[in-house]
């Protein structure tokens, strides 16, 4: 049984990095916040999985997956494996 992508980003960040693992939406006490967080990692998940790949400008890479990284720092990190994570 394959793992979600979430609980391996998570699993990820846990092992290999400084961080506590992935940010939980749920825990953002900012209602609104919360839900402009959620609705953009909607977006982009929803978006990746619509991606066509039967286009001649199509290039083969690797799952994405959208997710935050927890942390009490806002920024923005961009891993050597080249994907982009954002941390609220």
């Amino acid at each position: 049984m394959p793992v979600p992508p979430e609980v391996a980003f998570d699993r990820y960040l846990r092992a290999h990095t400084p961080y506590p693992g992935k940010q939980d939406l749920e825990c953002v006490s900012q209602a609104d916040l919360r839900s402009l967080l959620s609705t953009i990692q909607r977006g982009f998940i929803e978006a990746l999985l619509q991606e066509k790949q039967d286009v001649p400008e199509h290039v083969p890479h690797f799952p994405i997956h959208f997710d935050y990284i927890a942390s009490e720092t806002s920024m923005l990190v961009a891993p050597s494996e080249g994907a982009i994570m954002a941390a609220p």
